[in-house]
């Protein structure tokens, strides 16, 4: 084999396994679940829009209103918004049932809801899919 041949099988061989790194990079990348964004009730309530597809931890949720479609974070009177109740975490979904089924501010209804931010059949009203609850006080 000649210098050029030697050099172009070497090259390709380099050229081949730098692709493989490559293509394992990206799809690792690929598989990563976005990090969680955390922020506040009134935070979320103005910036809800420009988060959707997202997942994200909003703190200091009032959880009230359980039902079997869904359970309200929310913030008093500043507003609230939708987690739905048939893709929360059934723990969770099973406790807001039990003790968050009005508008109490109830020490026991106190959570974070960690969830994929989208938006309610009409699209102009903020909803989490997918949530989990953190609650304040543990049983």
């Amino acid at each position: 084999m000649s210098h050029p041949q030697r050099f172009a099988s070497e090259a390709n061989r380099v050229a081949r396994i730098a692709l493989t790194l490559f293509v394992a990079t990206v799809a690792a990348h690929a598989t990563e679940k976005r990090p969680s964004k955390t922020m506040d009730v009134i935070d979320y309530l103005v910036d809800w829009k420009s988060l959707k597809g997202q997942t994200v931890t909003v703190t200091g949720c009032w959880l009230e209103r359980a039902d079997t479609n869904f359970v309200f974070c929310s913030a008093g009177t500043q507003g609230d918004f939708a987690i739905d109740s048939k893709t929360l975490a059934r723990d969770d979904l099973r406790r807001a049932l039990r003790n968050c089924i009005d508008f109490s501010e109830r020490d026991e209804c106190r959570a974070d809801a960690t969830g994929t931010v989208s938006t309610n059949v009409f699209g102009d009203d903020p909803e989490f899919t997918n949530a989990a609850l953190n609650w304040e006080l543990k049983p």
